[in-house]
Parts: C-alpha cells; sequence; structure tokens
C-alpha cells in the first residue's frame, strides 16, 4: 500500500467525510477561477467586440448608400446620425412625440404616434422622404375621436 492508502486507513470515518467534502470544494473553486471565470469573461469581451464591429458595419453602409445616391446625382441627403436620434430630432422638432419606437432590422425601424395633428404628420413624413432620405415602408393611419388628430403607425427604412 502506498503512504497515501495507509493515511487514508488511519483516519476516522468522520475525518474522511470531512476530508472528502474539502476537497470537492477546492474542485469546485478551482473550476469555477480557472475555467468559468475566465470563459465568462471572454465571453462579454466578444459581445462587446461584435457590438462595436456591428455599429461600424451601421457605419460604413450608411456611408456607401451616401456615397452611391451621390454617384447616381440624387439629390436627398442621407444623415450619418442614428436613425433613432434623426426620427427624435425630427419630431421634436415638428411638436410630434411618438409613443413607441422599436429597431425592426438594420436600417428600419417601426413607430407609433398618438393623437397627432394629420398635418404635422404629413409634412413630418414628406421631410422624411424627402430631405432625409428615408422611405415610408408600411404606414397605417386611424383618425382619433379628436377632429384634425389621428394615430400613426409607420415602419421607416433608410
Amino acid at each position: 500500500m502506498s503512504a497515501i492508502e495507509q493515511y487514508w486507513m488511519t483516519l476516522t470515518r468522520r475525518d474522511q467525510i470531512a476530508l472528502l467534502i474539502c476537497g470537492c470544494a477546492v474542485s469546485l473553486a478551482a473550476i469555477w477561477w480557472l475555467i468559468l471565470e475566465p470563459s465568462a469573461k471572454a465571453l462579454d469581451s466578444q459581445v462587446l467586440s461584435t457590438q462595436s464591429s456591428a455599429e461600424r458595419l451601421t457605419r460604413v453602409r450608411d456611408m456607401a448608400l451616401e456615397l452611391q445616391q451621390y454617384r447616381s446625382g440624387d439629390t436627398t441627403q442621407v444623415s450619418g446620425a442614428p436613425l433613432s436620434e434623426l426620427i427624435d430630432r425630427s419630431l421634436r422638432g415638428r411638436g410630434l412625440q411618438m409613443s413607441s419606437f422599436q429597431p425592426v432590422r438594420e436600417g428600419e425601424v417601426r413607430l407609433r404616434l398618438e393623437e397627432a395633428e394629420y398635418t404635422k404628420v404629413v409634412g413630418w413624413l414628406h421631410q422624411m422622404e424627402s430631405e432625409e432620405g428615408l422611405t415610408a415602408k408600411e404606414l397605417t393611419v386611424t383618425p382619433t375621436r379628436t377632429s384634425g388628430r389621428v394615430s400613426v403607425s409607420v415602419r421607416l427604412a433608410r
């Protein structure tokens, strides 16, 4: 018998169980600190890297679209600002307020306006298409109980 086995046999049953429990605890701690925690940190790092790459890709696509429109002689301006910022700024400039905003996919959003003045909504949509280069892919206009006011659901895309 080896020295470890002889030592194990000299221990009482209670000491053997305590030693096994402590050994398991040390093993679990080693697995946590040597494998799981570094893996979680690496995953977080990859998520941040992917997000920054996606943001850079969006900016490059916007610039490519702007260059393509410039080459084709299209006079509409495509803003380099994020779509959410562009829409929010233009709505506030016209005295409108969105009740919901939801990104659909890259370069496309869905938003809802409640109790908005019809003429302001039409002017805003015209500005989005003619000045900002956005396209209304879907548009639902529902009259409200107040005369001249509507609820609007629109999906805009670059």
